[in-house]
């Protein structure tokens, strides 16, 4: 994304910038997002995972 805005910025006669300095933050923003909530999915599903397997009445069946 970041070389596609730099080629966009390098070709076009328009300015771009402010619009391209608007966005690269956001989608830093959105991305950091994303990844944070997968990780705590993530994080809750070990937890379980680990609580059922550290439970008497739970046993693996294949």
């Amino acid at each position: 994304m970041c070389r596609r805005g730099e080629l966009l910025l390098a070709l076009s006669g328009q300015d771009l910038r402010p619009y391209w300095h608007m966005l690269l933050p956001f989608s830093y923003a959105v991305v950091s997002g994303a990844v944070g909530s997968c990780s705590v999915l993530f994080a809750k599903s070990l937890s379980n995972l680990l609580r059922l397997a550290l439970s008497n009445g739970y046993q693996l069946h294949s």
